[in-house]
């Protein structure tokens, strides 16, 4: 993500840089808390017997790489009850009811973020904000007329759940400045944002503190399964937390606190994997209002800002989702600019699944069949276009190795033997792996962004070394040459 001279990116000749992140930029995070001062944890080498046992690594939760490896160390960051979505949508889904708890969820989420940040003294940029909502199209244009009263109509029924709105007619964001005449806005107020790495980091030192904690990291977990006989209260069950190396976690309860379930193929189904942009931009300090402000675009852009130095902030623009297709990237890195493309997961439904709830029973719910079924066209058509890309069976992206250029991969599909996955360091040398995905076995797609190898089935990333880095999948790719394996194991050695 980082041109910017004031921030090292890593080269692709580092293969443990994977261990630390999920894609071959870096966030602007590390501008003011860089790798080396994330607290660093030990791998899990016994089996132990825990209350509660919490697998990830970020805000939602032992880790298979290192904490804030995988995308909260990417996030922008931009914390808002002002979904994008939409609440009509998510009401016409779930009802009225069912829009009011994801509006009072969200709000309870950012609000204690603040709560956590103050109670423990965490320095993180908190602060709430306004966010405004703005037409896509210039104001005088017919689409911005018939644009702005969607937006002034979500304001709405947002005000309706209890989220307090205003429509604002020729309001201007302060320094915003070009030809296109984007005023007119719906204005929340009370959004939040912060700095995510340093509240996690903030959270960790705490916990380090405690006598019941502890935290485990490179270790990949595989299994999760509930043991026991438990009838009207009667009996009792555990938990068993399973390890690629074989070691074993008992404990009462287990939190899988990750974008995607290990065990749930059914969850995974109804999930759609995309891709997603940011850039970062040094900007004069003051000359552009602290606010979260997005467009109306399907395809959204997003503007947030975080601290530089004394002299400048941070711009981070995001957005331009599409559907995840390595081949495709939309946006660019230029000079001065930090970029990275990361990927996120969004539901059928709007709304994530939660196995066991407290505080908003119902929405939440695996078992909403009413919701699901609403959405049973939509899913429908998602899973064909997803399962439309075992496609790349057939296809391959290089014909000759030779064509690779240093520093770059490609999947080679001779047609006469399983696809591989080539990718060519900058010395050269030829990296061999499986170009299938261990969890669904289609075939991988080279993101050249990242330096990553990305499985548009069902979202799972691979680093350059063939190293696991998103999921579903659970294990890295097979190498398939002894200098793919080299980096392989150069890289898990870290």
């Amino acid at each position: 993500m980082a041109t910017d001279a004031s921030v090292a990116t890593a080269h692709t000749s580092q293969p443990e840089h994977f261990i630390f992140t999920s894609g071959e930029t870096d966030p602007v995070w590390i501008h003011h808390l860089p790798y080396k001062s994330i607290p660093r944890f030990s791998k899990l080498d016994q089996d132990v017997e825990t209350d509660v046992c919490i697998v990830g690594a970020g805000f939602s939760g032992v880790s298979g790489r290192e904490v804030l490896s995988g995308e909260t160390g990417s996030t922008s960051c931009h914390l808002a009850n002002d979904l994008d979505d939409g609440y009509p949508v998510i009401a016409k889904k779930h009802g009225d009811k069912g829009a009011k708890a994801a509006a009072e969820s969200h709000t309870w989420a950012l609000n204690r973020v603040g709560e956590i940040s103050k109670q423990l003294d965490i320095e993180c940029e908190y602060r709430h904000l306004p966010g405004y909502d703005f037409s896509q199209y210039p104001k005088g244009s017919k689409d911005h007329a018939d644009d702005i009263q969607v937006v002034i109509e979500e304001g709405q029924k947002v005000k309706e759940l209890g989220i307090a709105t205003e429509y604002r007619e020729g309001f201007k964001l302060k320094g915003w400045k070009g030809n296109i005449d984007q005023s007119d806005a719906v204005i929340y107020p009370q959004q939040t944002t912060f700095h995510p790495t340093k509240y996690v980091v903030g959270v960790l030192e705490f916990l380090k503190q405690q006598p019941n904690f502890s935290c485990y990291t490179n270790t990949c977990c595989i299994d999760v399964q509930e043991k026991g006989v438990e009838i009207l209260g009667m009996g009792h069950k555990d938990v068993y937390v399973k390890t690629m190396e074989g070691h074993t976690t008992k404990c009462a309860d287990a939190v899988e606190a990750i974008c995607v379930p290990l065990q749930k193929l059914s969850v995974i189904a109804e999930e759609e994997y995309f891709c997603t942009y940011c850039i970062t931009i040094r900007i004069p300090k003051g000359s552009v209002e602290d606010a979260l402000f997005y467009d109306s675009a399907e395809i959204y852009k997003y503007v947030r800002l975080t601290e530089c130095d004394d002299k400048d902030d941070y711009m981070v623009v995001g957005g331009g989702d599409h559907k995840l297709d390595p081949r495709c990237s939309r946006w660019k890195a230029h000079r001065r600019l930090h970029h990275r493309a990361a990927q996120l997961v969004n539901f059928c439904l709007y709304v994530q699944f939660i196995f066991l709830q407290q505080n908003f029973p119902g929405l939440n719910d695996p078992k909403r069949l009413v919701s699901i079924a609403k959405s049973a066209t939509s899913m429908i058509s998602h899973d064909l276009q997803i399962n439309s890309q075992y496609k790349c069976f057939l296809q391959s992206d290089i014909t000759d190795i030779e064509d690779l250029a240093p520093g770059e991969g490609g999947v080679l599909n001779t047609k006469t033997s399983k696809p591989l996955a080539v990718y060519k360091d900058e010395g050269g040398q030829i990296r061999k792996f499986s170009a299938l995905c261990p969890h669904l076995k289609g075939v991988v797609c080279w993101n050249s962004t990242e330096k990553s190898w990305d499985f548009p089935v069902h979202g799972s990333r691979f680093s350059k070394d063939g190293i696991q880095l998103c999921g579903p999948s659970k294990m890295g790719l097979e190498p398939a040459n002894e200098s793919g394996e080299a980096l392989q194991q150069q890289a898990l050695k870290y």
